[in-house]
């Protein structure tokens, strides 16, 4: 309890559930095999889950994203086409696409970091125009690599906006995955399709996005 206490301090409630979560399973097993006679994390306190905000781009600032992206363009059209995270990303290759079975659809294949499961999803043809765009032989950023091209790259997104703004809609390159995600969700894309696409282990995970809606879509419908 008093380690609980203490980590609480310095992390927040959600990563605190987690912990919680941890220990009562390890003390349920210690409990089965009767090393102890009663879990003690049974005991610990509950923590109240808190849905991080998520902010997606408008179309005015994605314009001027693209706008003033230069270099880093096919870097945010892929991301935002795609819904993949930067870290996975940084590091895609060329094999990790391929064509279906012989028809004309594009798919992506990675081994996603953050959840260590495997995405295999077909590209929107958009996202294809950006694939077969650029050149490289090998990594499709081979830039990406470097720790140099990477602060250069979050300092030319973050020179879009308010430094205010930007720091309390917490945008990062996660953003376009934030926005990929609302955009299917407004063109009615079916939720169980949109978890698929953007690889997340649980549906709750996708339907978090329902809340985000904006009133002006949600007037189509009454």
């Amino acid at each position: 309890s008093a380690y609980m206490r203490a980590r609480r301090e310095v992390v927040s409630d959600n990563t605190m559930t987690k912990y919680r979560g941890y220990l009562n399973r390890f003390f349920d097993f210690a409990e089965l095999n009767e090393w102890i006679t009663t879990s003690p994390a049974r005991k610990l306190d509950k923590y109240a889950k808190v849905v991080p905000y998520r902010h997606y781009f408008s179309d005015d600032e994605l314009s001027k994203i693209m706008a003033n992206a230069g270099e880093f363009k096919s870097f945010y059209q892929f991301m935002l086409y795609t819904g993949i995270r930067c870290t996975d990303v940084y590091g895609i290759t060329r094999e990790a696409f391929y064509e279906h079975r012989g028809n004309s659809r594009l798919y992506v294949k990675i081994k996603m970091k953050k959840v260590k499961r495997e995405l295999d999803v077909p590209l929107s043809d958009d996202a294809r125009e950006v694939v077969e765009f650029i050149q490289e032989s090998h990594h499709l950023f081979p830039n990406a690599q470097s720790r140099v091209w990477r602060r250069a790259q979050n300092r030319n997104l973050k020179s879009n906006f308010d430094l205010d703004y930007f720091e309390s809609k917490q945008i990062k390159n996660h953003t376009f995955r934030h926005t990929f995600a609302m955009h299917h969700l407004m063109k009615n894309t079916p939720m169980n399709v949109i978890q698929q696409l953007m690889g997340h282990t649980s549906i709750t995970q996708t339907e978090i996005y329902a809340d985000l809606l904006p009133k002006g879509h949600l007037e189509q419908y009454l």
